[in-house]
């Protein structure tokens, strides 16, 4: 009699754990890589500004978190993933870059760099990145234009 009990907790908790491993798989789980890299506009280092990683469905990336950094005066950005955890997902990216910041007071204006509004929307840029576990020099850096 107690055999088929303990079948079906044992069952019951294999069940579970491939439920949580497909869940863990969606939610961004598995192998990331640290995102971090140089903005230049017309190849001179873009100042201010903000990137951001969308995921790119279209290229197989089914990952629901996104990654986003500030650029400093020197142009270099480091990504901090939506969902809190080090690093992005690894696979393809849409990346976005925004010179203009909304501010609480209307007056107030920047002098931002302007670029090419392309790059501003992930359903317009022209810049995509392969998130790896071990990129090259260099991988993450991105050049826009005017």
């Amino acid at each position: 009699m107690l055999l088929p009990v303990k079948f079906s907790r044992i069952g019951l908790l294999v069940l579970l754990a491939g439920a949580l491993s497909v869940l863990g798989c969606s939610a961004g789980g598995g192998k990331r890589g640290q995102v971090y890299g140089k903005v230049t506009l017309d190849n001179q280092p873009l100042p201010v500004g903000a990137v951001t990683y969308y995921p790119y469905k279209e290229k197989g990336n089914t990952s629901s978190v996104t990654g986003s950094g500030s650029i400093d005066a020197q142009g270099n950005y480091d990504l901090m993933a939506s969902d809190g955890k080090k690093g992005l997902p690894l696979g393809w990216y849409k990346v976005t870059i925004a010179t203009s910041m909304p501010t609480m007071n209307p007056k107030e204006t920047t002098n931002a760099p302007q670029i090419n509004q392309k790059f501003q929307s992930p359903t317009s840029t022209t810049l995509a990145v392969e998130v790896v576990e071990s990129p090259g020099a260099g991988a993450y850096d991105l050049k826009v234009t005017k």
